[in-house]
């Protein structure tokens, strides 16, 4: 890799173990690598947008690669989740009979409380590309939305993220006006919803009921099953209303569409990745969002009597906003809560003293009785935090805002986050080395 050492001037007799090429096997990347292209009609090269990339994209579920766009609708539904422990929570999956497995995020294992178990499992993507060993699972049920009868069991692997699927946004009086009479299995299936679960063919099977519906060439179909009629097929590309362009650059160039895939960096990106770790830290441009969020505090912060600040809470849109019932889960966290402090009269009194101090500050109020079922009232678990080496404070209520409601969404996930107002830590430990001496405290 030195400098000068090109390729044609290479001496060494040595290539690739992998792709024979010249080059070191510890630098070979699968994106060096491409297999040969398919055969395709020839056009003007002024037409043919650049459609080249360096990373590598492993893709697991293929079910697109064409020279022209082609819209697929895939089978989603609602569905209602359970573990052993008697957890239940209601997510959008999706229902794929090309994998092998049922897979489910790592997000509702958490909120399920599943009890893991080892099951080292490597998973074959296209092209029989090794797309990594994954090593944790759990035993799921999963039942129709609106009851909890019949009911499936299958193991489920556990991967940090499904899939990134958007379906396209159509008019769906134009697409789905044969299926309009039919009960849905998710009512609206091009929802930007996040995919909880996949299920694979382990369950798909069991799923399917007698019962299919089509209708013109082009047009989705619905397949009946156990959990109502999941709808899926292609939609004719004259009738989509998003995610199209009006350049003629990018209406077809080609594409593939993938349920699950792992994207790795080039090289390149790894080494412009380390030099900006290595710069100097910049002022840096807030993001349309962040900008959102900082004009939302300016238009409703104000100044209480006693001289505290009090800001609303920035949502993404609205209030109101869609988001599930949450009292029921927050009454379990409490139950379990109250049988572990009764263990610990001392803990217990502490936690009582601390609520009571933020009732008495104004930090929190009672409820009133006509507002306590209010669709849009968020209950939010808590918990203690105890450190036995503090001095100021050994015990502290923590309140979990990324606890997960009825329809898999929590309060988090409708608040804006805000622009980072602290530099990352990198950055400040790269600083000392600029000035002799480095002060630290801790503020109380």
């Amino acid at each position: 890799m030195r400098k000068g050492h090109a390729v044609q001037a290479c001496s060494s007799k040595f290539t690739c173990r992998l792709c024979q090429r010249k080059h070191h096997t510890t630098l070979h990347l699968d994106s060096d690598f491409q297999p040969k292209a398919l055969d395709v009609v020839p056009t003007s090269p002024l037409s043919q947008p650049d459609t080249t990339t360096k990373e590598e994209v492993n893709s697991l579920f293929t079910f697109s690669n064409a020279t022209a766009r082609v819209h697929v609708l895939l089978a989603t539904a609602w569905i209602t989740v359970g573990s052993s422990s008697g957890r239940f929570v209601t997510v959008r999956a999706l229902l794929d009979q090309g994998s092998e497995m049922t897979f489910i995020t790592e997000k509702l294992a958490q909120c399920l409380r599943l009890k893991r178990i080892r099951l080292p499992t490597t998973i074959s993507a296209v092209g029989c590309v090794n797309a990594g060993t994954y090593r944790s699972a759990a035993t799921i049920t999963i039942s129709p939305r609106d009851r909890t009868a019949p009911a499936f069991s299958t193991t489920a692997l556990i991967l940090k993220s499904l899939t990134s699927y958007i379906p396209p946004r159509v008019e769906t009086e134009l697409t789905l006006s044969h299926l309009a009479d039919l009960p849905w299995a998710d009512s609206d299936p091009m929802s930007t919803d996040p995919i909880q679960i996949l299920v694979g063919a382990d369950l798909y099977g069991e799923l399917i009921l007698d019962g299919l519906r089509k209708g013109a060439t082009g047009r989705p179909i619905a397949q009946n099953t156990v959990l109502g009629w999941i709808i899926s097929g292609p939609m004719a590309s004259s009738l989509v209303s998003s995610h199209t362009s009006s350049s003629p650059l990018s209406s077809t160039p080609p594409f593939v569409t993938s349920h699950f895939c792992s994207q790795g960096e080039s090289l390149e990106a790894e080494l412009r990745r380390f030099w900006e770790v290595e710069e100097i830290p910049r002022s840096s441009i807030l993001s349309p969002a962040d900008e959102q969020c900082e004009e939302h505090f300016r238009q409703t912060h104000s100044r209480c009597p006693d001289g505290r600040y009090m800001v609303r809470l920035p949502f993404k849109t609205g209030p109101p906003i869609n988001i599930g019932h949450s009292r029921a889960i927050a009454d379990k966290c409490l139950q379990r809560l109250t049988r572990r402090l009764q263990r610990n009269p001392e803990q217990q009194k502490e936690y009582s003293d601390f609520l009571r101090e933020y009732e008495k500050l104004g930090h929190m109020q009672e409820v009133p009785r006509s507002q306590i079922d209010n669709a849009q009232n968020v209950y939010i678990p808590h918990h203690p935090v105890i450190r036995e080496d503090s001095v100021t404070t050994h015990l502290r209520v923590v309140f979990n805002a990324s606890c997960l409601t009825a329809n898999g969404s929590s309060l988090n996930d409708h608040l804006l986050t805000g622009p980072k107002l602290q530099q990352d830590l990198p950055a400040v430990l790269l600083q000392w080395r600029q000035s002799r001496y480095v002060y630290t405290a801790d503020i109380t």
